[in-house]
């Protein structure tokens, strides 16, 4: 087999790739960093929900949209993929888009996508966002309530309950679905024994913002004046928790960290959700020039994110910070992240799949982001990077991943 983007035994053009995307914002990341630069033998389509479209706009890649799997099957039809990625199939069995009719469940209206695609006999995977978890569930494994998701109420804890089991009822079907299709996973496979084909890869060839090398020095933008940049991204769901966690006081000490770098010449920037930005800029008027921002356009996000001289997160698992961490740009977190609050084990078992079991860097956002401390962080940051790029780059590419992919099928 070669890596060259043709795969042995097929005519090169006879290969289309679909890749399916939930509404999840991290599999529009894994997608676009799966194909970018990559030289494959037919165009690549993503074809992802309306409401992702905007995120999209910018892509290097031809976009289609959807609305009701009866749209996935005609697409099929009309473009006969060889390959149908679908980024996550875990989580589009989460989506309303994938309900048929108000009656059916969404599970149902993928369980026919599935079947579809085996009839024309397309090679199918997913990518895993539980890192191998999903076989090992049981209703004990999701905390509503400290997690911070739900308040603790006497309702928040009854309600938390019927959660925990529709949670589990619903994550074994979709196990049982899904479980057996070959999985994909940036540089490592998780080790669970499962009975299902692991595909790794990592891309070096993925473009790292305009004009930025891969471990470049740091990047000022000219966006902001020239100053040199520092980045936060909070997701609402994590958002969510952390009022449910700090309540007033986050906006407060938000607004701190942005005033740290203000304070030393740097330009902040904030995205995130609306009501969070409206706190922050009525603490912040007139006090501080920052950059607050609701959303941005994928490729737009992913410059601004490389861009910067540090990055910040509530969520060390977003799939973008692994774009800051495979390029050597420094990426600090002041939480954990949803997932790893609300479903026990996962934290170990992202950190071991992702990182090879090297901590992420975490911060104290009640603390300031004094020289010293950020001095300390950076020299921790570095140690650790290396070892994680070194785990990253032992990967197969994205070409040769997807002949693994191929030549499973032809077994």
């Amino acid at each position: 087999m070669r890596a060259s983007g043709h795969w042995m035994g097929e005519t090169p053009g006879s290969i289309g790739i679909l890749v399916v995307l939930s509404g999840d914002y991290g599999d529009l990341s894994m997608a676009d960093y799966l194909v970018a630069g990559q030289h494959f033998s037919a165009p690549v389509v993503f074809l992802l929900p309306e409401s992702l479209r905007h995120a999209a706009a910018d892509t290097r890649h031809a976009v289609r949209t959807y609305a009701r799997v009866g749209q996935i099957v005609g697409i099929v039809k009309e473009l006969s993929p060889r390959i149908v990625l679908l980024f996550s199939a875990y989580l589009l069995t989460a989506d309303r888009l994938f309900s048929l009719s108000p009656f059916l469940p969404s599970l149902a209206a993928v369980r026919r996508l599935l079947r579809h695609l085996r009839s024309a006999n397309c090679l199918v995977a997913t990518n895993d966002p539980f890192c191998g978890l999903s076989a090992q569930l049981t209703p004990s494994s999701f905390d509503f309530v400290s997690s911070g998701l739900l308040g603790r109420s006497q309702r928040s804890r009854w309600l938390a309950a019927m959660r925990r089991l529709t949670t589990f009822a619903h994550c074994r079907s979709v196990h049982r679905l899904v479980g057996k299709l070959p999985h994909i996973y940036v540089g490592a496979a998780p080790s669970d024994g499962a009975d299902r084909k692991l595909l790794t890869f990592f891309n070096p060839d993925a473009a790292c913002g305009a004009g930025i090398a891969r471990r470049a020095p740091d990047v000022r933008v000219g966006g902001t004046g020239a100053l040199p940049t520092w980045v936060f991204v909070l997701s609402e769901i994590d958002l969510h928790i952390q009022y449910n966690l700090h309540g007033d006081s986050l906006a407060a000490m938000l607004s701190s960290r942005l005033a740290d770098a203000a304070s030393r010449g740097r330009a902040p920037i904030l995205i995130a959700p609306a009501r969070l930005l409206a706190q922050v800029r009525q603490r912040t008027a007139d006090k501080i020039d920052v950059l607050l921002l609701e959303s941005l356009p994928y490729a737009q996000f992913v410059d601004t994110l490389l861009r910067a001289e540090y990055a910040f997160y509530w969520n060390v698992f977003s799939f973008s910070t692994l774009l800051r961490l495979m390029n050597g740009r420094p990426v600090f977190f002041f939480d954990k992240g949803h997932l790893a609050r609300i479903m026990r084990g996962y934290y170990a078992a992202a950190v071991a799949c992702y990182f090879g079991g090297f901590e992420p860097i975490f911060a104290d956002p009640a603390e300031p982001l004094t020289p010293g401390e950020l001095e300390a962080l950076g020299h921790r940051f570095t140690a650790y990077a290396a070892r994680v790029i070194a785990r990253f780059e032992a990967a197969p590419s994205p070409s040769r991943m997807l002949e693994e992919l191929v030549a499973a099928g032809r077994t």
